[in-house]
């Protein structure tokens, strides 16, 4: 979301050819929330809304995201199914 609220790309469009390019090139990404409090829709369960209803990513896609995201943080947390 926040990359939508700083125009960093320019609307879903670019921000699905953005992700299908990550997939695509088997980069490891994640999504992450950045001032959930300011930008409207930055809870990360908003955000995994968004991507599921606008087909940008799968089921399998978001779940793989959220691992990334475990694996790469130094705060280990129970299980994932809580966040999806």
């Amino acid at each position: 979301m926040s990359n939508l609220a700083t125009q960093t790309i320019s609307g879903l469009d670019e921000m699905r050819s953005v992700l299908r390019t990550f997939i695509e090139h088997e980069v490891a990404f994640t999504i992450n929330t950045d001032w959930p409090e300011v930008i409207e829709g930055g809870r990360l369960r908003s955000q995994y809304q968004l991507l599921r209803n606008k087909d940008m990513l799968s089921e399998d896609e978001l779940k793989t995201c959220t691992k990334n995201a475990f694996a790469a943080s130094f705060i280990k947390k129970p299980g994932i199914e809580a966040y999806l």
